[in-house]
């Protein structure tokens, strides 16, 4: 079972390898004998500033904002989501049959809940801030097109910005 459980989640931060999670939206997105929605959205979160958190405070402090960010994005989004870690300090979501709006709302929910989070590495008070970009999709769609489309609208939020969010065509 241990090995089971260390084989699919990443073990800082508890949440799918990147691996498991690709693999998982992949079933649930471009096989048609998979049952279920075939649209929803995905969401792809960067943490701003960790470089800036491991030089001055210290790797074991970049880690404790990675670990916060995570628990915050998976206690922020609905029970039936998906959440991987993607890279250093990148996160994915998937939102199985999720609407423009919702997808809208649960990214809005990540940024500012990780943005309340109490961070005080050292006794100094630092703001935990991400990135967050998205797509909306209504057909079975390849997780690379979603992954490339999600980071590019991530890639494109301007500092203090919410987020961006379009719709993937298949």
């Amino acid at each position: 079972r241990e090995l089971d459980k260390s084989a699919t989640f990443d073990t800082m931060t508890g949440c799918l390898n990147g691996a498991v999670f690709t693999s998982m939206v992949e079933k649930r997105t471009a096989r048609p004998s998979v049952p279920g929605p075939k649209s929803g959205a995905f969401l792809v979160i960067h943490s701003e500033h960790l470089r800036s958190i491991n030089l001055r405070f210290g790797l074991e402090w970049g880690d404790q904002a990675l670990r916060l960010i995570a628990s915050t994005i998976q206690s922020s989004v609905r029970a039936e989501d998906l959440v991987g870690r993607m890279g250093t300090s990148m996160f994915g979501v998937f939102l199985a049959g999720a609407t423009e709006a919702e997808a809208r709302e649960i990214g809005e929910r990540i940024r500012a809940r990780i943005a309340q989070v109490y961070f005080a590495p050292k006794g100094t008070e630092d703001a935990l801030t991400v990135k967050v970009g998205g797509v909306v999709f209504e057909n079975q769609v390849e997780f690379a097109d979603m992954f490339r489309s999600a980071e590019q609208r991530m890639a494109g939020v301007q500092d203090g910005a919410a987020f961006e969010l379009t719709h993937l065509h298949s």
